[in-house]
């Protein structure tokens, strides 16, 4: 009996193939199809705080104001009613992501919307953001394009939702 001639053992291949790399591609990117909307969304939502802040500056500021003189202030950006009712006299949010604005001042109320810009603009859904006082009266509301302060409950959006 003859011995066979030595052989080496066979070695085995090592790394990944292309259709292992081409799946986990697949995975990676359907997995980021679903979180990323997700993450986005979120993002806009903590963003809201923002405005929220700064609209409650604003109706403090407000309310300071209308216990010394006889009618809410007119106006977030102009220089002399700014000082006098306390406002600053920037109209826009600390980051810049909210535009702010006072309407229809009088002894009665007023209406503050805080409307997106810049980054937030993609927040669709609570594009618009405001408090009508109203005789002592507070409602909250939110739209994409405006709100609609005729509606019961003018948060359409669930926006002030906390």
């Amino acid at each position: 009996m003859r011995k066979a001639p030595f052989q080496a053992p066979a070695r085995r291949q090592t790394g990944v193939t292309l259709i292992e790399l081409m799946i986990a591609i697949v995975v990676v990117s359907l997995l980021a199809m679903v979180a990323l909307p997700s993450y986005q969304e979120s993002v806009r939502k903590s963003r809201r705080s923002e405005a929220f802040v700064a609209i409650s500056i604003v109706q403090l500021a407000q309310e300071r104001a209308r216990g010394s003189f006889p009618a809410y202030c007119p106006n977030l950006a102009s220089a002399p009613s700014a000082a006098v009712c306390g406002l600053n006299t920037n109209a826009t949010t600390a980051n810049g992501r909210y535009a702010l604005d006072v309407s229809g001042p009088d002894e009665h109320g007023y209406t503050l919307i805080a409307t997106a810009q810049g980054d937030q603009v993609g927040d669709t859904r609570c594009a618009k953001l405001g408090v009508k006082m109203n005789d002592g009266t507070m409602k909250r509301g939110s739209g994409s394009m405006s709100i609609d302060w005729s509606l019961a409950d003018p948060d359409v959006n669930r926006c002030w939702a906390k």
